[in-house]
């Protein structure tokens, strides 16, 4: 090995070896609950704190263990002699595996709670607080689901805060456990099918996220490997089965959509753009929090975008995927459905409920923690690093995977300081959180800072933990 790859090593070494640190510091901190501040600043009401107990289902950690164990062989594989041979073949192969692994991590990792996954996911999606939607969708089962969508605003509100999370959201997931109750008829298997969809989409984001990553950086390998760890963040276990892991899939998808057409020919770019608007469209009918998630996206996109594209055309990307979002919303028109007055009264509602009374201050940090733990703490280090690093580097802002992580890191900091959220990012942000695995995107030129399969395998390493730790530990 020459000096520059010893110079290669070292810089990989130490980067490694701090994120490590102080992921395993956070890792012990949350495990013996040092402090409950990391878990929330104070408990409901009016603040937020997570829960913590002391499972005694660590006998039952097989089944995980052994779905991780699979996804770090395929980590493995993608630096094998084959995999660099025929890259694309085997990013393909590599992602349907760590697909597949990675549902099964997830639902062996819910398997921890008490009553099994399959209880456990039953009880979760029936519970008329936690998540109303379900109890709402059974409730106005006998209207029509043209005349619930026209008078979806008078018919959540009369049941006021005991159904917070139907009255403060859009009509799209009681549309949704309707439709599941319809087709199925029994309740709890309707409940069941609606938590295996719901993880499924959060899990296949890695699907857009590989894409995303490899129009970043032309490699598909790495591609692969960022797309598998991501199905081992923490907030997919811990926040299973809520609409928030099907937005994961919707935002991520919508961007990687739009990165295309950016590259597209012209032919082909309107069909992309009509396409990631579709997913947005979607993504805003399940949530009116969709809107901040879309603007990040389309703040990754216009500043991977603009310097290659030029300022004209990526405008007009932009503003014509907005343009479609905005058309296909208007659609609920048609069934009487005013989207943006509707969102104004639930919005309104959220911020009285639970916005205003908290301080905004103190969620100016703790909102980060939050985020920070549940989407993955080596991921987020390893994001930050890269942009410190990468802002030292002359040219950085002719890097796309620098550029990208710079907007990821601005997006996530002016929404917190927005204050519009306060509390619970760690479940609220989930759509986000894909982008925020594009923090472990090597920066081009600079060779210290790919993504190896050794650091691949470390950050599996650390997130496995983490939400092992949270199953064990925290409480949903």
């Amino acid at each position: 090995m020459g000096q520059a790859g010893r110079v290669v090593q070292v810089g990989r070494v130490g980067r490694v070896g701090w994120i490590s640190l102080g992921s395993l510091v956070l890792l012990a901190a949350a495990w013996f609950d040092f402090s409950p501040r990391l878990r929330g600043p104070a408990p409901y009401p009016p603040e937020w704190r997570w829960d913590f107990h002391r499972l005694a289902t660590g006998d039952r950690i097989g089944p995980a263990l052994v779905a991780f164990a699979g996804l770090v062989a395929l980590i493995a594989l993608s630096g094998s002699r084959r995999a660099l041979a025929s890259p694309r073949r085997w990013r393909t192969a590599l992602l349907v595996g760590g697909a597949a692994l990675g549902f099964a991590f997830q639902t062996a990792t819910v398997a921890l709670q008490p009553n099994g996954v399959t209880r456990t996911w039953i009880a979760r999606t029936t519970n008329g607080v936690i998540n109303s939607y379900f109890t709402m969708a059974e409730q106005t089962g006998g209207l029509p689901a043209s005349t619930l969508v026209a008078r979806y605003d008078a018919e959540m509100q009369q049941r006021g805060t005991s159904a917070m999370h139907a009255v403060t959201h859009p009509p799209g997931p009681i549309l949704f456990y309707r439709a599941l109750l319809a087709l199925f008829k029994n309740r709890e298997t309707a409940a069941l099918a609606g938590a295996i969809v719901f993880g499924a989409l959060g899990i296949l984001a890695c699907v857009p996220l590989a894409a995303s990553v490899e129009m970043l950086t032309g490699d598909p390998l790495v591609a692969a490997r960022v797309g598998m760890l991501w199905t081992l963040c923490p907030a997919l276990f811990h926040f299973s089965p809520y609409p928030d892991q099907a937005l994961a899939g919707l935002i991520t998808a919508a961007l990687a959509l739009l990165l295309a057409a950016g590259r597209a020919v012209a032919e082909r770019r309107l069909i992309f753009t009509l396409a990631a608007s579709a997913c947005l469209a979607i993504a805003l009918f399940l949530s009116y929090g969709s809107f901040a998630y879309a603007a990040v996206a389309m703040l990754v996109v216009i500043s991977v975008e603009w310097p290659l594209r030029g300022p004209a055309r990526t405008a007009a990307l932009v503003l014509t995927a907005a343009a479609f979002v905005g058309l296909l919303i208007a659609t609920a028109g048609t069934w009487g459905f005013n989207y943006l007055a509707s969102a104004r009264t639930a919005l309104g509602i959220h911020r009285l409920e639970y916005t205003a009374p908290r301080q905004y201050s103190t969620w100016l940090w703790a909102n980060l923690m939050d985020a920070t733990m549940f989407a993955g703490v080596p991921v987020i280090l390893f994001g930050v690093w890269g942009c410190i690093v990468g802002a030292t580097r002359k040219g950085w802002a002719s890097d796309a995977s620098m550029r990208a992580r710079v907007a990821v890191l601005a997006g996530i900091l002016l929404l917190d300081v927005s204050g519009t959220t306060r509390g619970e990012v760690g479940r609220i942000w989930v759509p986000m959180m894909p982008m925020m695995f594009l923090g472990l995107v090597p920066s081009a030129g600079n060779r210290s800072a790919t993504l190896s399969v050794a650091e691949s395998m470390t950050v599996a390493t650390l997130l496995a933990a983490f939400t092992l730790a949270f199953a064990l530990r925290w409480g949903a």
